[in-house]
């Protein structure tokens, strides 16, 4: 029965140990200054190229929506001479022309 208790108390002592451990590690990482000296995990450099990109993104963004209300005015021009002999459309060359630079750019 001696055996049991220091089994017991020697068991609880570990687990107190490793739940004083856990404490201060996860402390030590959530105050750490050298952490925050940097900004985080990205370095300026990182940042401004992410930036860029996002720019970039904007750009393309920009350009598409333009090609879609392109699209989207020469199908409104489509169904309205759908009736009639089949119209050219004003911006299809335009398009065309556009998404082949940048087929051949890719």
């Amino acid at each position: 029965m001696k055996l049991k208790k220091q089994v017991t108390v020697c068991g609880a002592a570990v687990f107190c140990v490793a739940v004083f451990s856990l404490y201060l590690m996860l402390d030590r990482v959530q105050h750490d200054p050298a952490r925050h000296q940097n900004g985080g995990n990205f370095p300026r450099s990182q940042i401004s190229v992410l930036q860029n990109r996002i720019e970039q993104l904007e750009q393309l963004l920009e350009e598409n929506h333009e090609i879609i209300s392109h699209i989207k005015e020469s199908v409104l021009e489509l169904t309205a001479n759908a009736d009639g002999a089949p119209a050219l459309l004003p911006y299809y060359t335009e398009i065309y022309v556009y998404l082949a630079k940048k087929m051949t750019a890719l």
